[in-house]
């Protein structure tokens, strides 16, 4: 699952149960610290054993490196629900990153990071190429390769928030957002871009694109 944005409580789909949950980012409108703690209750009531979770461009909270004062732009996303609004970046700018992380307490959150569970090497990474001066925005080039360099060779599910390169994933400006140069895991799981599912076969890989579960 993907770009929830806050509306888990509008999700009328049945989750399927399983052992392992992954959200792969965007599952709060900005990253305001009362989002985030929703969003833990939320996760914490899914029966699934282990629950992985990773920042997408929306958690701007989570970003270190994220700064109010960047130029930011609406996206190509005509709703009114994901326009950024100052309050909200301000809030969720002045929260520390620190304390939004000890939120998640019902989740495993990777961030360069990652974890094994049933024998898989699970590895999380939120980074995108520069998207509208969203959070995890990384300049194309050495900074993002900088990022997929961190990935073990041995990765059997990558979970990013940016589909890689040439799967056919369309979104507003969808060529500078895809990611190239990565390792070939077994499985990659990726954001939505907001559009429907999609499994791409890369060679012994496939990468699978979520939908948002509403």
């Amino acid at each position: 699952m993907s770009d929830t944005h806050s509306l888990t409580s509008h999700i009328t789909r049945e989750i399927p149960d399983g052992d392992i949950f992954i959200h792969a980012g965007d599952f709060t409108r900005s990253g305001a610290l009362q989002e985030v703690k929703e969003f833990n209750t939320w996760v914490g009531e899914l029966k699934h054993p282990h629950k992985i979770v990773i920042a997408g461009n929306h958690e701007l909270s989570l970003d270190d490196g994220y700064h109010p004062n960047k130029e930011s732009r609406q996206i190509g996303i005509d709703i009114g629900h994901f326009l950024k609004k100052n309050e909200e970046i301000n809030e969720s700018h002045q929260t520390s990153k620190e304390d939004v992380r000890r939120e998640l307490t019902n989740v495993t959150y990777l961030q360069d990071s990652g974890v094994t569970l049933y024998g898989l090497k699970i590895y999380g990474s939120p980074w995108q190429p520069e998207f509208g001066g969203w959070a995890f925005n990384l300049n194309r080039g050495s900074r993002c390769l900088d990022k997929w360099d961190l990935i073990p060779d041995d990765t059997d599910i990558l979970i990013t928030h940016s589909p890689p390169w040439d799967t056919g994933i369309t979104a507003p400006r969808a060529s500078s957002t895809r990611c190239s140069g990565a390792s070939s895991p077994n499985t990659t799981s990726t954001d939505t871009s907001m559009r429907d599912t999609e499994c791409a076969q890369m060679g012994k890989s496939f990468s699978l694109t979520p939908p948002p579960v509403m």
